[in-house]
């Protein structure tokens, strides 16, 4: 008795565990559409409908309105160019775990989803509140049609399908679609935003096979998070795991390699992937550029350029759309197969070169943006970039004296006033112990001028 109550009280602790992560999970729906609302308000991107589900917007800060515009752009480039490449053709999107998102009311009024059937999934409960929001609404419900009707958390349509489920449970979410109508033979692209990031590998990995499995012509779209053991990505992961969503496969899936093997590993014929900074220089006219750069004050690009390297988008494809997208997708970049997978490495293999990797334990030296300049002795200066303060990212002026030889590495007190944080300046040695400092800069719109003699001088004991 006494065993099977401690059994029953195990069960029951993993069971409030599991409804507080979904609680939670549930959760960055609704600051994600806030956070989304505050761009779209200020003009970084045109979404007309995001507002109808915002029940009070508020101003975010620049960096956070730069990150959900290039995650908005970067979905809407490739749901467009998976649109332009069927047209005429009956397609569907799925989007899974759609939380609040417009995107089938934005592209609706747009005319692009003249052949398509949009499909919406998410837990039962964030279905159930969109509902109410979208029959309260007279513009969304002309969007939806006026065959709508409603069902178990949600309302369908002939277009537009809000349905309820837990992604974990695909055989019912297979059932729940099929209900509805999706057909495995049509061009399908299913999405996931910032989703299965937030569920168990295992689970995750279900649902990537399910879809390679249930679809013929099918595309999987992925937007989340990579690198996570660098500088940013501790604190990264850190900050979703204080907010009880943690990352569950960042570990398991670390870089853009690693994620397109993975969708290899699981029926997907060729995958292409690109970081948020390669989207942004190669796919954003220069024209965009400016007209973003004109918005709001900005002065952070050291950490927009890390959030940025820190977001990956992946497309899977499989049957037609190999042909028709992968290509193109994201231009200059090659789609991945396994056979171009496994020549990639043996040529890798036979063109390594070697070094030796050095640790230099005492103090860290992970930073970008900074200089170094060799000294007598075998000793390397070196000052300022970006990179780790504390538990924080910013700018630097720590200057530090790396012994080579011992391993050593040893913050420089100044004797006078401090030489304050700077970035991309030059350094140049003309002694044993001095260093020429020019130009880089204080931030993006305050370049230095100044030219610095820093010379290094043994303290007195």
């Amino acid at each position: 008795m006494a065993a099977s109550s401690k059994g029953d009280m195990s069960r029951k602790k993993a069971k409030n565990s599991k409804s507080r992560n979904d609680t939670a999970v549930q959760g960055t729906n609704d600051s994600s559409i806030v956070s989304k609302c505050s761009m779209c308000m200020l003009g970084y991107f045109k979404d007309d409908f995001l507002g109808r589900f915002v029940a009070k917007p508020v101003r975010r800060a620049p960096l956070i309105n730069r990150g959900y515009y290039i995650r908005a752009k970067a979905v809407d480039h490739v749901l467009k160019a998976f649109l332009s490449a069927h047209q005429g053709v009956k397609t569907q999107l799925v989007s899974l775990g759609a939380g609040f998102d417009s995107a089938y009311f934005r592209l609706k009024s747009e005319g692009l989803l003249e052949t398509t059937v949009f499909y919406e999934v998410d837990f039962p409960e964030v279905m159930l509140r969109k509902s109410d929001m979208v029959q309260r609404n007279d513009v969304l419900m002309k969007l939806v049609g006026e065959d709508w009707r409603m069902v178990e958390n949600g309302i369908v349509s002939s277009s537009y399908k809000l349905i309820g489920a837990d992604l974990r449970k695909v055989n019912m979410l297979q059932c729940l679609l099929e209900h509805h109508g999706i057909h495995p033979d049509h061009p399908t692209l299913l999405l996931s935003e910032c989703v299965i990031t937030y569920m168990g590998v295992k689970s995750s990995n279900a649902v990537i096979k399910w879809a390679s499995e249930a679809f013929s012509h099918a595309v999987f779209v992925t937007y989340e998070q990579v690198y996570p053991n660098d500088g940013f990505g501790a604190v990264m992961q850190n900050h979703f795991k204080k907010l009880g969503t943690p990352l569950m496969n960042v570990q398991k899936y670390k870089t853009l390699e690693d994620q397109q093997q993975r969708y290899l590993d699981h029926g997907w014929s060729c995958v292409c992937a690109t970081d948020m900074n390669r989207f942004f220089t190669t796919l954003i006219p220069m024209e965009e550029k400016l007209r973003v750069d004109g918005i709001e004050v900005f002065d952070e690009f050291e950490e927009w350029h890390l959030k940025c390297a820190h977001y990956a988008l992946v497309c899977a494809f499989k049957g037609s759309t190999v042909s028709s997208l992968s290509q193109t997708i994201f231009p200059g970049v090659e789609p991945r197969t396994l056979e171009t997978l496994t020549s990639q490495h043996i040529q890798q293999q036979q063109s390594c070169v070697s070094w030796k990797d050095e640790t230099f334990s005492d103090h860290g030296v992970k930073r970008f943006g900074h200089t170094s300049a060799s000294l007598a002795g075998g000793k390397v200066i070196i000052f300022g970039g970006f990179g780790e303060k504390g538990t924080q990212h910013s700018r630097l002026s720590l200057v530090q004296l790396l012994d080579v030889a011992s391993g050593s590495c040893l913050p420089v007190e100044p004797a006078g006033k401090e030489i304050g944080p700077m970035l991309f300046h030059s350094a140049t040695p003309v002694s044993d112990d001095t260093v020429f400092v020019f130009g880089g800069r204080t931030s993006p719109y305050k370049p230095r001028g100044q030219l610095l003699q820093l010379k290094v001088v043994p303290s007195v004991q």
